[in-house]
């Protein structure tokens, strides 16, 4: 129930977190430079019925890096200002309350740690805004889950712009990083909106999210992809793709049609060892030498429809730019193609190279069938048989368009 004001300097000024703070409401801070200046870890000590408008910077100045307690950040009448040029470590279960922003320095970092958690949850009318001092791209780092296993890592109604990766991942198996994003804007990103590190990462909730105004939208391996929404959008960034890393698949699942292509961007071998459905409409585009190979394991389904095929395609459009895909000893009756687009395929030796390949033997069979598709574009064949029937190659081809494949369209044995 005080006044704290007219000061040329700060109003209050908390030394570091050992300060003892038996009650903070009900004040005044008006009139001074700055209202006050507190160390992260007091931030919760600071009640919401306190006001700290009227001041030339009107901002509750945020020094030190530590956050050792379990503690709420209030929605106050200014926004925190994080003035340090460094990380500020979440060592506790740390909670946002709706209608705050954070403002980070140039160079600043929210870290949640392995001890620690955020939970931001704002609402569609009071949403929670993490940005940086200056408006521009990468000016602050941005938000990083590192190794921090809590399912209290929830981000919905988050708004998170300007760092440089505004959600960043580091996990490891035996040490994971996990968690959920919902109805939030990751925007204006220099890198990525958001990079997962590996597959290690649990995302438990992905949904209804716009990444928007990014250098690309986000960068995942292919474990992971699986998890993305059809109600979020990836469009409106430098580079309209979501980013493909890392090159084994070991688990089922489904790569949804998004309003952005996936990127595949190895140049290597894509290792399906689950079955991979992929839906109409779906656009691939493949690096230099990548390729997508269907092990004894896994299984490639992709049925397109003559109004939404699905395409398979390099990211420079010339013949051979691409390693394409093939089945290696997969004897799945899932390995359909049906009304794809296959192009630019066929890198390495032309003889042996070809948009759709195959490896199988009597005891090691492979199974595929292709239809109403369009293979065009390869650097060797369009398609390349590797044996016959009787040597365990079960190749249907059906009603396909075959063109400008340099060694032909399909080799028979």
């Amino acid at each position: 129930n005080s006044i704290i004001r007219q000061a040329s300097d700060t109003g209050l000024y908390f030394y570091d977190s050992s300060i003892k703070l038996g009650a903070f409401e009900n004040n005044i801070l008006t009139q001074n430079a700055f209202p006050i200046s507190i160390p992260a870890g007091m931030l919760g000590l600071l009640g919401k019925t306190n006001y700290f408008s009227g001041n030339d910077n009107d901002q509750i100045y945020v020094r030190d890096y530590d956050v050792i307690s379990a503690q709420t950040w209030y929605a106050q009448n200014v926004p925190y200002y994080f003035s340090a040029e460094g990380n500020y470590e979440i060592n506790a279960a740390l909670t946002i309350e709706p209608a705050t922003t954070l403002i980070f320095n140039s160079g600043g970092a929210l870290n949640v740690n392995s001890s620690g958690s955020l939970k931001a949850i704002g609402t569609s009318s009071k949403p929670i805004l993490f940005t940086g001092r200056d408006k521009t791209q990468g000016y602050w780092e941005g938000i990083e889950f590192y190794r921090s296993n809590s399912t209290n890592n929830q981000l919905k109604y988050v708004t998170i712009e300007y760092g440089i990766i505004n959600i960043n991942t580091v996990s490891f198996p035996s040490d994971k990083a996990r968690f959920s994003l919902e109805n939030s804007t990751i925007r204006d990103a220099s890198n990525v909106g958001i990079y997962i590190y590996g597959s290690s990462v649990q995302i438990d909730s992905f949904k209804s999210n716009t990444l928007t105004a990014n250098s690309s939208p986000i960068s995942l391996p292919s474990e992971l992809v699986s998890k993305l929404d059809k109600q979020s959008s990836f469009t409106g960034n430098t580079v309209d793709s979501i980013h493909i890393r890392d090159a084994d698949l070991v688990s089922a699942q489904t790569w949804k049609h998004l309003d952005a292509p996936y990127f595949l961007v190895n140049s290597a071998a894509y290792d399906i060892n689950a079955g991979l459905t992929i839906e109409a409409g779906t656009k691939l585009i493949f690096s230099t030498n990548a390729s997508l190979e269907i092990s004894t394991n896994g299984y490639l389904n992709a049925i397109g429809t003559a109004a939404s095929p699905i395409t398979f395609t390099g990211l420079e459009k010339t013949q051979g730019y691409w390693g394409g895909i093939e089945f290696y000893r997969s004897n799945s009756t899932k390995n359909i193609m049906d009304n794809v687009i296959v192009e630019y395929g066929g890198s390495g030796s032309p003889d042996t190279s070809a948009n759709i390949n195959s490896v199988c033997f009597p005891s090691d069979q492979a199974r595929f069938t292709i239809k109403n598709s369009i293979i065009r574009g390869s650097g060797g064949w369009g398609v390349y048989k590797y044996a016959e029937q009787a040597n365990g190659c079960n190749i249907t081809l059906i009603n396909n368009d075959y063109s400008n494949n340099a060694k032909g369209n399909v080799r028979n044995p």
